[in-house]
């Protein structure tokens, strides 16, 4: 029974390593066509933040909402000016969580014989979670820019402020404002 626990302590704490050798996938896709320094004013779209998850209740999709609202405010105002009479973009996000279950198979043979092994199924349940921000030009009501991340979740990291930030932060790495022509040479508008 102990070779039991040491093997299944050992498989968790190898599908755990594997979970965070792969860590988190990062996939981020614009308009290249898109002068990302030609806007000037943003707003955030509260009716599209949604959060879908098994077990996210109203009052922490509340807090975490607010949460990632003031994320993202940190990272669009480096660029533009929050204003939602004058907006020409509007961001959004959709955060989804889904209980996964890992089921593997341990066999134990008693010790000292060389008896038939004894086997039987043992599961790992841990939560996926996938985010995606999305950033909209209302004139030509088109998505220009978005990205996702998805990894292992643990709610008690989506109450981290410090790690939201972190993440959203990671995500705008991508935002091809560094790509777009300079303002000089645009027509004023």
């Amino acid at each position: 029974m102990k070779n039991i626990f040491i093997q299944s302590g050992i498989y968790i704490s190898f599908v755990l390593f594997l979970t965070s050798c792969r860590g988190v996938r990062i996939n981020t896709e614009y308009d290249s066509s898109v002068n990302f320094r030609s806007y000037k004013y943003y707003s955030i779209c509260s009716a599209d933040l949604n959060m879908e998850g098994e077990r996210i209740d109203s009052s922490f999709k509340e807090e975490i909402k607010n949460r990632f609202i003031n994320a993202v405010q940190h990272e669009m105002n480096t660029y533009y000016q929050l204003n939602d009479v004058k907006a020409e973009l509007k961001i959004g996000f959709n955060l989804k969580t889904t209980d996964k279950k890992n089921i593997y198979r341990i066999c134990d043979r008693p010790p000292g014989t060389g008896a038939v092994p004894v086997c039987h199924l043992d599961s790992v349940v841990y939560n996926e979670g996938t985010l995606l921000i999305y950033i909209a030009d209302i004139k030509m009501n088109q998505i220009i820019w978005q990205s996702t991340i998805t990894g292992i979740v643990n709610y008690n990291d989506l109450r981290n402020k410090k790690l939201i930030d972190k993440t959203i932060h990671r995500l705008f790495k991508e935002y091809p404002i560094e790509n777009s022509p300079s303002q000089e040479g645009l027509s004023q508008q």
